[in-house]
């Protein structure tokens, strides 16, 4: 068995890509599911008449720097390649899910290369990098298509590292030179590709640290640095800085000014957000717990680790828990250990650190609180680890005597290799039995479903088959998944919404407008939930939600000219057809070109629309008629700050409106709202902070309006 060993050793060019392709070969007939269905499938930025330079303008979700979306995520290289590679082999998912499965063992190769460079045996080497190709944690970030975001931005952070450790092997300086930069390029991939490739920094410069001893000078064998090893370490970090300064820019200016959602939003999702302290200390811990738990014994795996599944953790007292801060100690104590040796425990724990540091949340709030895609790039530094326990075990074992011994499978070797062996095999078969549930979204969450115990399912996929259900026409189970989401989280608002046509289907109208009443308090900006609760109480009235409308256009129909029914004709549809409403009102504007309040209802419906810049001009020619509207103000004040669009971005036009509003009208909530996020837009991030700061202290004493008030306070200082 010891062949075997030795086997794995020499042939893992061979090896680690047949064994990766082999687990993984069956995620190649899936299609798109989850958020490969916006990201990829129905990206408006990969469609071949855009020019290729379009996803390095344009935010990773598509639109989420309009209007009220605050999504900010910038990820221009990955959303690249979907446009690259569209253009060259078309929209059919298996080619995606092909690269993917490439780019994935290009990275497990890279593990097998940095196991190799921090001295551990061939076989080990292998069979860590064995470990990290077929484990099942890995699943959704391979067998989702959008899952390249991890395997490019991995790609990277390895490629650097590896690129570092050739550079101070280099005994040319020329030679040292080429793959410092080269280190430089990969690092760029990995930020670019998603942003916790950020790491690279740290993990570059611990390796290169690891590998100098303090005080080595370019004279002897190494030419690719001098000075100290702290001068040597900033070398290689202060470069990749460098990119990752250029990265936050362009994010910045690409998703409309922002870098961060901060206290904004709420949700299932990632419950800390809405949490008091002892949460957001603990449950931390608690998710890292479950990622190790994850390591051990894969399963379940599931795609949805939102609220209800992960519970919020108020002390120590829990097994999870317990785990990270066990797990975390241990590493610690290796690490200081490793100070006083050969460092290598010390630059695998920082690459780790630095990897994990923004999927903790400990650092800040991210939109999941847990995902197995997120535990990729800091698995690559669990299985380094591996390699490295597994290499001191076996220098500390004793050596048997006897040749005989050595090649037997009763000894301690050959014991072992059988071990790994039948654990690579398992593995394997763990993540290839679970690629196919990631055929597609329904098959994906009804998968999942059926595997969570009742209440302890997620929000958003109880959601997500209670919509399903409605748009397969079945009210009934509708109703069930849409009650067990609301049970879990009653704050989202699509949610009660759905539930408002569930039960409007199964004809219990009083409940249905209750839901939809829900829905608009807790969004009373979206105009469909506006639109709902409108024919739900026309349902309630004992009106069908048709009648107001057709009466309406009847009206119309018999005098075309009439002001009171042209006006009632545009109300009607604003929220059914906004289009159709703003021809109705230009009509009534032309009639009327003083009617200051005709004019605002355009520019509402003309943004609706799509029609910025006519909602624009609207609101001005209203304000020339009423300079002292203080809605009007407002409402300009907000449609001028967004960054993206460079015709109609005035920032010092927005903050003038936006404070006219408030001396106007300086009780209204709205209006003091809008003006703290018109100065937040603006650039001047100290005063929206002190506004954010009034207005929490204006609220509600533990309301989650107050806490979302602090969180946006506290992350514009």
């Amino acid at each position: 068995m010891t062949g075997v060993l030795h086997a794995w050793g020499r042939c893992w060019g061979v090896v680690i890509p047949l064994v990766c392709i082999a687990a993984y070969a069956t995620s190649l007939p899936n299609g798109f599911a989850y958020d490969d269905v916006p990201v990829v499938e129905r990206n408006p930025v990969l469609d071949e008449s855009e020019p290729w330079w379009r996803p390095w303008t344009t935010p990773y979700w598509h639109g989420s720097n309009e209007g009220d979306a605050i999504d900010v995520l910038y990820r221009p290289l990955t959303v690249q390649t979907y446009a690259w590679q569209r253009r060259l082999l078309g929209p059919h998912p298996w080619s995606f899910h092909l690269v993917n499965v490439l780019l994935h063992t290009a990275v497990s190769l890279g593990v097998r290369a940095l196991a190799s460079r921090l001295g551990v045996g061939a076989g080990t080497a292998t069979f860590a990098a064995l470990v990290f190709a077929v484990h099942p944690i890995h699943v959704e970030a391979v067998a989702n298509v959008v899952g390249r975001a991890e395997l490019l931005s991995a790609l990277g952070v390895t490629s650097a590292v590896l690129a570092t450790d050739a550079a101070t092997r280099a005994t040319r300086r020329g030679r040292a030179q080429a793959w410092t930069w080269a280190g430089v390029a990969a690092g760029a991939v990995a930020i670019f590709s998603k942003e916790s490739g950020a790491a690279v920094v740290v993990a570059a410069a611990a390796w290169r640290w690891m590998q100098m001893r303090e005080g080595e000078t370019e004279q002897g064998a190494r030419a690719g640095f001098r000075g100290t090893r702290l001068r040597s370490a900033l070398t290689v970090a202060l470069p990749l800085l460098a990119v990752f300064l250029l990265y936050l820019w362009a994010r910045y200016e690409v998703c409309a000014g922002r870098l961060t959602v901060g206290g904004q939003r709420g949700g299932a999702g990632n419950f800390l957000r809405e949490s008091d302290a002892a949460v957001r200390f603990w449950s931390p811990w608690a998710v890292l717990g479950r990622y190790a738990a994850l390591m051990l014994w894969p399963d379940p795996l599931l795609c949805d680790y939102s609220l209800n599944v992960v519970l919020p953790v108020r002390g120590p007292l829990n097994n999870h828990v317990l785990l990270g801060l066990l797990l975390t100690a241990l590493a610690v104590a290796a690490a200081l250990r490793s100070l006083r040796t050969d460092r290598r425990w010390t630059a695998v724990a920082a690459g780790f650190a630095a990897s994990y540091a923004l999927p903790s949340n400990l650092l800040v709030h991210i939109d999941v609180l847990m995902a197995e895609r997120l535990f990729y790039a800091p698995s690559i530094w669990v299985c380094l680890a591996l390699a490295l326990v597994i290499d001191e075990a076996r220098r500390r074992a004793p050596s048997p005597d006897g040749a005989a011994y050595a090649t037997s499978s009763a000894s301690p070797v050959g014991r072992g290799v059988l071990i790994a062996t039948a654990l690579i095999l398992a593995l394997a078969g763990r993540t290839a039995l679970r690629n196919p549930a990631w055929k597609d979204t329904p098959t994906l969450f009804a998968a999942d479903y059926a595997r969570m115990s009742p209440g302890r399912r997620s929000a958003p996929m109880c959601a997500f088959l209670g919509r399903s259900a409605l748009v397969r026409g079945d009210a009934a189970a509708a109703l069930a998944y849409l009650d067990e989401s609301i049970a879990a989280y009653p704050l989202t608002a699509g949610a009660h919404a759905a539930r408002g046509e569930a039960l409007a289907q199964l004809s219990r109208v009083r409940e249905s407008f209750e839901s939809w009443t829900r829905a608009a308090e807790l969004a009373p900006g979206n105009p469909e939930f506006r639109r709902g609760l409108e024919d739900a109480r026309e349902r309630l009235a004992g009106r069908s939600p048709r009648e107001p409308i057709d009466a309406a256009r009847a009206a119309l129909a018999r005098n075309p000219d009439d002001p009171a029914h042209l006006r009632r004709w545009a109300q009607v549809n604003e929220l059914s057809d906004p289009a159709e409403s703003a021809r109705a009102y230009e009509r009534l504007v032309e009639r009327f070109p003083e009617d200051v309040a005709a004019w605002k209802a355009l520019a509402y419906v003309r943004f609706a629309a799509g029609s910025r810049g006519a909602a624009i001009e609207a609101y001005m020619r209203a304000l020339r008629l009423a300079p002292d509207d203080w809605e009007a103000h407002t409402n300009l004040a907000v449609l001028l700050i967004d960054r993206t669009d460079a015709a109609h971005f005035r920032p010092d036009d927005a903050v003038r409106h936006a404070r006219r509003a408030v001396e106007l009208n300086p009780t209204h909530w709205n209006a003091r709202v809008n003006l703290a996020e018109v100065l937040a837009h603006c650039r001047r991030e100290s005063e929206a902070a002190d506004l954010f700061d009034a207005l929490a202290d204006q609220s509600e004493p533990g309301s989650t309006q107050q806490k979302l008030y602090r969180d946006r306070a506290a992350a514009l200082r």
